[in-house]
């Protein structure tokens, strides 16, 4: 949730602009209490870019959409979340809400099912030996061996202390792997006033992410036992999973999903790498990697969620600010309308501000054709400062004061710096300033992503190895005899494949990389030693 569209709701400067009013009444008749034009925000494509579900004032109901889209073929028994319930409980171990308060957590539960107040998973906490000095190197000690033991073989003997900790969530490793089966993922969007501006963000993936790499070590100890077909079904589980979180819609959930993925992948590279990996279970590896959905790029996620923040702030604003004036009595209107008139300002043309906001944004997110690095880093340089300007922009048109946040233009304190500014140019005001509160994330996923494309290849190039007693001399051999799509660089570059004596690199250069000096330093690398 984004706690600052809570302070949008109110629209405070109205309140503010009533209250001078109380206090500088005109006598005016009551002829002339009519404000100036009201020009509401019209529901179209345009402007708040959906059209239905409408509630019953008129307004899209964006959360109704968002949960109609990530829900559409959802059921009890296809829901890998549902099978996860009692893995992540009601309340983490520190006793605080897992999916939001209240009602919202009731409301999202309704939908998924019931879950125990404790889940089972079994938080990491180590408690490290010794005193001063040798307490702290003890515990970066573990700590370092946590988060490489996921990427490479291991023993129970080689880390007692997170052994322990990965035996003691055992229960956690059937409900993750019924999860696997399933083939949607969906937690509902969930607010309390039914407004996408409050919605409740829940904290499922954090028990859900501690059973996931308590798994995802235990395969990899599998591999340190010899037992490489167990390891890579546990490898196979944890790659479901990760692309299962990836249908959520909202960034973080995504950006997570795609950490683990790369992660799985790099733990992949270990079983393949191992020379007691047999040439079927390789094999199996290359389909059922194949088999994988792509994941989704920051294009695709924008779109699912982010992309109605800023026409939902508008529409909130927008009917905040009617309704208030609306409740206004006569007296008020009238004190109003002078103010309005003397300064010469006037209500925001909100269709403008939707507009403007959304083609901002669509600016933001609609990548053009591009050849070459040097187009990559001015496009991505360019982008950046997009961003930034306008958030600049929205600070500096920002008005001091929590009760002037928005409309800090038609109050007493800040209205005679105002004079002459026209309904376009304050319209274009309040675009900058909703944009800034409603700024979409700037991340690309590319990198990563290539990263994970050349995992199938590297099973190709050593099945090729097995079949013909030497590595190939190009890629493509490989992967033409292998029936795969040889993925490529970015901007037309190939994927550099360097044969060595007792193994190969795979090699994609960066996308912003023009020089060879440059790509080296952020050089996207596979690397087996398989004789």
């Amino acid at each position: 949730m984004k706690p600052w569209l809570h302070a949008l709701l109110p629209i405070a400067a109205v309140i503010a602009a009533c209250a001078w009013a109380h206090q500088h009444t005109p006598t005016l008749k009551a002829s002339a209490t009519t404000l100036p034009p009201w020009s509401g925000l019209t529901v179209s494509k345009s402007t708040t870019l959906l059209t239905e579900p409408l509630r019953p004032d008129g307004t899209v109901d964006y959360l109704a959409a968002i949960n109609q889209r990530s829900g559409s073929g959802v059921s009890e028994e296809n829901n890998a979340v549902v099978a996860l319930l009692p893995l992540i409980g009601t309340k983490n171990s520190h006793d605080s809400p897992i999916w939001g308060w209240g009602s919202e957590a009731a409301a999202q539960l309704a939908a998924l099912g019931t879950a125990p107040e404790h889940g089972l998973v079994v938080e990491w906490k180590y408690e490290a030996q010794g005193e001063g000095d040798a307490r702290v190197q003890n515990w970066m000690r573990v700590g370092q061996q946590r988060a490489t033991l996921e990427l490479q073989p291991w023993t129970s003997s080689s880390a007692p202390e997170i052994d322990t900790w990965v035996e003691a969530n055992t229960p956690c490793f059937p409900l993750l792997e019924e999860a696997s089966r399933r083939p949607k993922w969906f937690v509902p969007c969930i607010s309390k006033d039914g407004s996408l501006s409050s919605q409740s963000i829940s904290r499922h993936l954090g028990p859900v992410g501690e059973a996931f790499h308590a798994f995802r070590m235990r395969a990899m100890r599998h591999l340190g036992d010899g037992d490489a077909a167990a390891a890579w079904h546990g490898l196979a589980i944890a790659h479901r999973l990760a692309h299962l979180v990836s249908q959520e819609y909202l960034i973080v959930p995504n950006l997570v999903a795609l950490g683990w993925e790369a992660s799985n992948h790099e733990a992949d590279l270990a079983i393949i790498e191992d020379s007691s990996t047999p040439r079927t279970l390789i094999s199996t590896m290359l389909a059922e990697l194949q088999a994988l959905p792509a994941m989704p790029d920051a294009i695709e996620i924008f779109e699912r969620r982010e992309v109605y923040d800023f026409p939902a702030a508008v529409q909130s604003v927008a009917a905040g600010m009617k309704k208030k004036l609306d409740a206004l009595s006569p007296k008020e209107k009238m004190a109003l309308k002078e103010l309005l008139t003397d300064s010469g300002l006037f209500f925001p043309d909100w269709n403008r501000i939707a507009r403007s906001g959304n083609s901002f944004n669509e600016s933001i997110y609609t990548v053009p054709p591009i050849h070459t690095a040097a187009e990559w880093r001015a496009w991505t340089e360019h982008r950046h400062a997009l961003m930034q300007n306008m958030l600049r922009a929205g600070d500096k048109d920002r008005l001091p004061g929590d009760d002037n946040i928005l409309f800090g233009g038609v109050t007493e304190q800040f209205l005679w710096p105002r004079v002459g500014e026209t309904r376009d140019t304050y319209s274009d005001r309040l675009t900058r300033m909703l944009l800034s509160l409603t700024c979409p994330s700037e991340f690309l996923t590319d990198v990563e992503k290539k990263r994970i494309e050349l995992t199938p290849l590297a099973c190709a190039l050593v099945l090729y190895r097995l079949d013909h007693g030497g590595y190939p001399d190009s890629a493509n051999q490989a992967a033409a005899e292998y029936h795969l799509i040889l993925p490529k660089g970015f901007w037309g570059r190939p994927v550099e494949y360097t044969r060595k004596n007792t193994g190969f690199t795979l090699e994609v250069w960066p996308p912003e990389a023009e020089t060879l000096e440059h790509a080296q330093k952020k050089m996207i690398r596979v690397e087996i030693h398989r004789p």
